[in-house]
């Protein structure tokens, strides 16, 4: 993933995210609304939305919402921490719940899960009662709540795991290589490298052993 976040704290720690504080982006302060709120909408391309609409922050309130050109909000500021798009998805989150905006300003996901995270092979990981599953980019479940770890798609593949065994899935969701592996990486230029009763070798896409 290659994202940015915008949260509460001035440092926010994610796995390969590009971190950013409020104060350090490129912003404009809006006049104040008639409720006497200041507003600043964030213009990072990266969090930029198709139909003209902005993130904003209610600087009393510190959370963030939607607004258009003309200054009207669109969304009331209702979230805690919003990232940038990644593959037109942008993860949201709500009193500790995770949910899910496409460019279009649709909620495609509800705000209602433990954890998201967006991935760049048109995916987005969920997690759910402690497990792990996969959306769609149109927030179609296509991976049931299932392992208990899931990394990212790569080349067409994802590592799973449950009951600390590892394997992988397809882009459909279908278990092709069994967690049969003690360890797992993402597979690059067609191979992925697994640890197996402590040999440590490299299969191809069909789980078969290639090299040491």
């Amino acid at each position: 993933m290659n994202l940015r976040t915008f949260y509460l704290s001035i440092l926010f720690i994610g796995v390969n995210c590009s971190v950013s504080s409020y104060s350090q982006t490129k912003t404009t302060s809006l006049d104040k609304s008639p409720d006497n709120i200041a507003y600043k909408r964030i213009e990072l391309k990266e969090f930029a939305f198709k139909n003209n609409w902005y993130w904003f922050e209610d600087e009393n309130a510190k959370l963030f919402g939607i607004i258009n050109t003309d200054g009207v909000v669109v969304i009331e500021p209702l979230f805690q921490q919003v990232e940038s798009f990644v593959e037109g998805i942008s993860i949201i989150r709500k009193d500790g719940f995770y949910g899910a905006i496409n460019q279009e300003g649709v909620f495609i996901i509800p705000y209602i899960y433990e954890d998201l995270n967006a991935s760049n092979e048109l995916r987005i990981a969920f997690k759910e009662f402690g497990l792990w599953g996969f959306f769609d980019q149109e927030g179609n479940k296509v991976v049931p709540a299932t392992y208990e770890t899931v990394e990212d798609f790569s080349e067409g593949f994802a590592v799973v795991s449950s009951n600390y065994k590892f394997g992988y899935i397809n882009f459909n969701g279908k278990l092709v290589i069994p967690l049969e592996f003690d360890r797992a990486e993402d597979y690059e230029m067609g191979d992925a490298e697994v640890e197996y009763k402590g040999q440590t070798f490299y299969i191809n896409k069909h789980g078969q052993r290639i090299r040491e």
